[in-house]
């Protein structure tokens, strides 16, 4: 049993000193990541479950705000398309944003989650381990 405490022990330690140098040459704090010292398995447990909640956190604002930026682009713009009346790339707005506009946000936000996900991780250090 002392083998795998060790080996737990000596894991988490090696993860956090990643996330340390990962810290340390990005030249950027986060605001829930502190300077890692030597912790006890307690106090390392406790600054895991910190970081988690704060990805966590960080994780629902931005799907919070593109949600918000789905519902604008699928039902306000849309609605309210036939009253702006002008031409765009040779349509009526209201058909090319039915059309074209809207699938082209929908690609946009899945690309930004997507890449704002992968820099999250990398920042709370969850990220998924290279093949």
């Amino acid at each position: 049993m002392g083998d795998v405490t060790t080996a737990l022990n000596s894991m988490g330690e090696h993860r956090l000193s990643e996330v340390s140098e990962l810290r340390q040459n990005d030249g950027q704090r986060g605001p829930c990541l502190q300077e890692r010292k030597a912790l006890t398995m307690s106090e390392r447990d406790s600054e895991r479950l910190k970081a988690r909640q704060c990805h966590w956190r960080s994780n629902l604002r931005v799907t919070a705000m593109l949600l918000v930026l789905w519902f604008v682009v699928t039902f306000v713009v849309t609605y309210y398309a036939r009253e702006l009346s002008f031409r765009f790339f040779g349509w009526p707005f209201s058909f090319w944003m039915a059309a074209q506009g809207s699938l082209v946000v929908y690609c946009l936000i899945v690309w930004f989650y997507a890449r704002y996900m992968d820099r999250l991780d990398i920042r709370h250090g969850v990220q998924e381990p290279d093949e």
